[in-house]
């Protein structure tokens, strides 16, 4: 309510957009309280009623996403420019508080008074105002307000924090701590402006010089997820000295140590293509072509259609005049790197035999010295 009387006095007539969750007796209260204001102010609002019936799960969590989703969709139905939020400075410190508990190196200490989410420009004004300071504006400008009662319960960490710890804090240490968050901040902008310089937009790295990097840990956030707790980095970091060649797959993204080189690229999709007849074509991992060398080249029998190329799987092994050889041993004799050999092509005919590996060659019922067709692999 302070926010809405803030933005009104400032000249906006802004899309106000509340959500009711249905969660407590008096939310109805809130919103009737919310539509009378905004009735007398000639604003338009936008509800959205929530079933919280269903919710499995961390409530907090869902609450955040439904309400931010719904934002985003008057965002975009009444093409704003800003999303206005009402984080407080109490807001900053309970965040911050918890950031320390968990351990983490955060993107921001605290809450960011501009970012981006969902695509939206979002604005928190109030950060350096404090919750009792809010309410006496609202008490003098005689603005009338509910009170969620459930923000005096202790069922969530963030209400602990409230309750046990910041409403004990006199100036002086409120002062102290927002000292502390503006000064991590500080040092963290001008870290990642060094690794920006570093890195260069970089996603691979000698090993070398990744590990002798005063802040190893700040490029794996960089290329994976910037979130990521202490502990687990420093997992990571052991996991990582102790292989020459291995890969780590975290969430969407694979972390990877290969033949002297540490890279990060995203988990590769497995693809799967079926062809009735030859014709050139060019895939993103592959060409048919009827040119190439001789490792590329097969003979084909008519009884080989329908063609099926897809990537490597665990397993894959092609019979060669010597017998049979595994597929992850070529890659191993050639050190073709771990980023690739996900998505190496590999060509089977009617009957699911390997018929082709591109660079290994085609196995001995296919194999000829003048080939005239031939699947190139693109995955460099």
């Amino acid at each position: 309510m302070a926010l809405l009387v803030y933005l009104c006095k400032q000249g906006y007539k802004p899309i106000v957009a509340h959500v009711n969750y249905n969660k407590r007796p008096s939310a109805l209260r809130d919103m009737l309280l919310l539509n009378d204001y905004c009735q007398k102010q000639g604003l338009i609002l936008e509800i959205y009623w929530a079933d919280p019936q269903n919710v499995n799960g961390n409530f907090q969590k869902w609450a955040r996403d439904l309400r931010y989703r719904f934002f985003a969709e008057i965002y975009r139905l009444y093409n704003c420019q800003k999303l206005y939020l009402a984080h407080q400075e109490d807001d900053v410190l309970e965040t911050f508080i918890m950031q320390k508990e968990k351990n983490i190196i955060p993107q921001y200490y605290g809450i960011q008074e501009h970012n981006i989410i969902y695509g939206m420009e979002v604005y928190r004004p109030f950060l350096n105002y404090s919750k009792a300071l809010l309410m006496a504006y609202l008490k003098k400008e005689g603005i009338p307000y509910g009170i969620d009662e459930t923000n005096f319960e202790d069922h969530y960490r963030r209400n602990q924090i409230r309750h046990r710890e910041i409403a004990f804090y006199d100036q002086e240490k409120r002062q102290k701590i927002l000292a502390e968050i503006a000064y991590l901040n500080h040092q963290k902008e001008a870290s990642e402006k060094a690794l920006e310089v570093f890195l260069k937009d970089r996603k691979t790295l000698l090993y070398e010089e990744f590990i002798t990097y005063p802040q190893a840990e700040d490029i794996l956030r960089r290329w994976l997820y910037p979130n990521l707790g202490k502990a687990f980095l420093k997992d990571l970091l052991k996991t990582l000295e102790s292989s020459k060649n291995m890969e780590i797959p975290i969430k969407n993204k694979i972390l990877a140590k290969s033949y002297g080189y540490i890279m990060v690229y995203d988990l590769p999709k497995p693809y799967i293509d079926t062809y009735e007849a030859w014709k050139e074509i060019k895939k993103p991992y592959y060409a048919f072509s009827a040119k190439g060398n001789k490792l590329q080249g097969l003979k084909l029998l008519k009884d080989d259609w329908p063609l099926t190329v897809r990537s490597f799987k665990e397993g894959d092994s092609i019979l060669m005049p010597y017998g049979h050889k595994k597929v992850s041993r070529f890659f191993i004799d050639q050190k073709i790197p771990l980023k690739y050999r996900h998505l190496w092509p590999i060509v089977l005919n009617a009957k699911g035999e390997i018929i082709l590996v591109p660079g290994l060659g085609a196995n001995v019922n296919h194999y000829t010295t003048t080939p005239r067709f031939f699947v190139v692999e693109l995955v460099h």
